[in-house]
């Protein structure tokens, strides 16, 4: 089949005008001059977008699809209360009310233009959710304990969730990983065994770092909102608790959970975590519109691009975010930007699309087979109506960053399956 397209951005190379992009089975065969193509394979269908941007799909690389029945019902006034407030409503939910919640978050990914997450699981019908969408991902078993007496049961617990999972995704795009929640919900110990366990089985691991300052105050002081309140409320309070000295990234090292991690947030870190990042091979999952709603402080995302960090996008949970979309996320970058020069340097609109799709694809470790458009890569791509003529490349990367919204999105495949076109249903359809 032929997509064409008024533009067709592969992002690992410079847009291409009046152009079409050749998808056969679950691959991308070709991409050149429409007129090109079309005298090339004279037979094979075609679907012209016409004033529209072809590219590849975005790469969420943390979410929280369970989440999705939240839609921001939850307010902070601060990080630990925001927490609170979520526990206590997840609470309330069946495990039915999870599934719908779940599936809720595919529905609108897909619609937003996503075709690959890096998902935080805490429960199986979310993950059975993830597989059947027909989307691209890794589902991260979540881990939650900071009893020290439960961790062998919690070890043999996730190996069989992982096994069972690994047998139930078999035959779909989406892979398993391990999530330890964060610092402050995964007793030290724990967190040891789980690094070690998932490099064994050469399973991803995403966790939650530095994502605030109660989270700093928690790890470095032994002090803050997620020592008192949060810690009773869980019933963890007579745990035993100290003071490291250390920021949350130099004790995950210390513990030896950073290797290869995909760590989301990463707001609260210095020139020295930097550098421990960079060290252990660390891919920061950037959520920018989250960070915001939660009022934990900007990343230092200039910073962590200038250290050789690999940097995508996440939109982390409607919990705390108003989609589940990276379109709002670049926006949010791009107006963010103007206010700060370091920022407008390091992400400009051209950077900004990169690491929404192929930067997003190399924190996951799939950038070999997604996150631009390349011949025998997979079909995994979108397509966005431009309400405005486009006249130059640099013109198409501000206008994708400036004015495309979720509404912009009319077309998902993933691996060869239109997901979403224009105002159809959600589901798999091959070509």
């Amino acid at each position: 089949m032929l997509l064409s397209a008024k533009w067709i951005m592969p992002v690992n190379g410079d847009p291409i005008e009046d152009g079409s992009v050749l998808v056969r089975s679950d691959k991308v065969e070709a991409l050149d001059l429409r007129a090109t193509l079309v005298r090339s394979f004279p037979d094979e269908p075609e679907i012209d977008f016409q004033n529209a941007v072809i590219m590849p799909g975005f790469v969420n690389t943390h979410s929280h699809l369970e989440y999705s029945v939240f839609g921001r019902a939850v307010e902070p006034s601060s990080f630990t209360s925001w927490i609170l407030q979520l526990i206590k409503r997840s609470r309330q939910l069946s495990l039915e009310d999870w599934e719908n919640s779940a599936r809720l978050g595919a529905s609108l990914s897909i619609k937003s233009g996503v075709t690959c997450l890096g998902d935080i699981v805490s429960r199986g019908p979310g993950f059975n959710v993830l597989c059947e969408s027909g989307l691209r991902g890794i589902g991260f078993a979540e881990v939650i304990e900071m009893d020290t007496a439960r961790n062998d049961d919690v070890m043999a617990t996730l190996s069989q969730r992982v096994e069972g999972w690994q047998e139930q995704c078999a035959g779909s795009l989406v892979k398993v990983g391990v999530s330890p929640h964060s610092l402050y919900t995964v007793n030290p110990l724990l967190l040891e065994r789980l690094g070690k366990w998932a490099k064994g089985h050469a399973l991803p691991v995403s966790i939650h770092l530095a994502e605030s300052r109660e989270e700093t105050a928690f790890v470095r002081d032994g002090r803050g909102g997620l020592v008192g309140e949060y810690r009773e409320f869980l019933g963890w309070d007579h745990f035993p608790l100290r003071a490291t000295g250390l920021t949350p990234v130099r004790y995950a090292e210390q513990l030896g959970a950073l290797d290869g991690v995909i760590a989301a947030h990463c707001v609260q870190v210095n020139a020295e975590d930097m550098a421990v990042l960079k060290d252990r091979n660390v891919a920061v999952a950037h959520c920018p519109r989250s960070n915001s709603f939660l009022r934990v402080g900007n990343a230092p995302v200039a910073d962590l691009l200038g250290h050789g960090i690999s940097v995508g996008l996440g939109t982390d949970s409607l919990a705390s975010n108003e989609d589940m979309g990276l379109l709002g996320e670049m926006k949010h970058i791009y107006l963010a930007k103007s206010k700060n020069k370091d920022s407008a340097q390091a992400f400009t609109p051209r950077k900004i699309i990169e690491a929404a799709t192929l930067d997003g694809a190399r924190a996951l470790g799939m950038d070999d087979q997604i996150g631009s458009l390349e011949e025998y890569k997979e079909a995994d791509l979108i397509a966005l109506k431009l309400s405005v003529r486009i006249t130059s490349p640099n013109e198409l990367f501000e206008y994708c960053v400036r004015e495309a919204c979720k509404g912009s999105v009319i077309f998902n495949m993933v691996g060869g399956n239109i997901l979403f076109h224009q105002r159809k249903s959600v589901g798999k359809d091959r070509v």
